[in-house]
């Protein structure tokens, strides 16, 4: 700091002081902000972070499975990749583009724990005698985590099976189901039905509709994304001739407008 010289006048003279000015202290920094995950979007398209937990326990998970609903890791990625896209719909959640009804329903399934879904009879305690046990995050990639990712997703074998006597999950039934729950917001029921074979393209024989046609019309965009990862024709026409799109500007659900977006996997090495 620069010294400066300040003339004092008393009774008995002129007096000069010297005074050394010293900068105010620095403010006190807050504290950084907590970490959020992401996304990049389309230039304008707004951002939702991600604050769930992945299957495994991940403390920063890289990718999304979005047909699945879950969270993963890089090294749980190579095996997701390696079953291909009808298995699992792989996209980076650092380098992957989202828009914000797409990041919207894997959150809100994650949260909804639908890895539950893919585990029904690890965590049900009458299956406790099969000996089928998680892989635990420490375990290596291959063979562990790799035989249990493909046991798990491509032959399903963890998902509950509904027995010959249950009458409420009857063959056809779930179709029906799926076509009921796609006016809610309850995304994870609609997965947990398609899990079960329930058809995305299911045709309502009295109403006429798809649950595509019901999900524009109640304004469900969340349910919309789901059913179209799944396979659910955007340009079928109900039996009064109109399209989920048409439904969807019907009740101005700008959300739905999107729905013939094509879905794709980001191209990160």
């Amino acid at each position: 700091m620069t010294p400066t010289t300040l003339c004092l006048r008393t009774r008995r003279g002129q007096t000069s002081i010297t005074v050394v000015l010293l900068a105010p202290p620095p403010p006190a920094r807050e504290p950084p902000p907590p970490v959020s995950l992401l996304p990049h979007s389309p230039a304008g398209a707004p951002t939702v972070p991600l604050t769930i937990t992945p299957p495994l326990a991940i403390a920063e998970p890289s990718w999304a499975s979005i047909n699945r609903g879950i969270l993963i890791c890089d090294d749980c990625c190579s095996v997701h990749r390696s079953l291909g896209r009808h298995i699992s719909q792989v996209k980076s959640l650092r380098r992957g583009f989202w828009n914000a009804q797409q990041l919207k329903m894997v959150q809100n399934l994650a949260d909804s724990s639908a890895n539950n879904i893919w585990e029904h009879s690890l965590l049900d305690p009458s299956h406790g005698k099969l000996g089928r046990r998680k892989p635990a995050p420490t375990d290596p990639v291959h063979p562990n985590k790799a035989k249990f990712i493909r046991d798990k997703h491509q032959m399903l074998a963890f998902v509950y099976r509904p027995g010959k006597d249950d009458r409420q999950l009857a063959e056809g039934d779930t179709s029906l189901q799926l076509h009921s729950s796609c006016r809610t917001p309850n995304t994870e029921t609609s997965l947990r039905l398609l899990s079960l074979g329930a058809n995305p393209n299911y045709w309502h024989p009295e109403r006429g509709t798809g649950p595509l046609h019901v999900a524009a019309r109640a304004g469900q965009a969340l349910q919309a994304e789901l059913l179209m990862v799944y396979g659910a024709d955007p340009s079928r026409p109900d039996r009064a001739g109109l399209t989920p799109i048409q439904h969807a500007r019907w009740v101005r659900q700008l959300e739905l407008l999107d729905v013939r977006r094509k879905w794709q996997t980001c191209r990160c090495a």
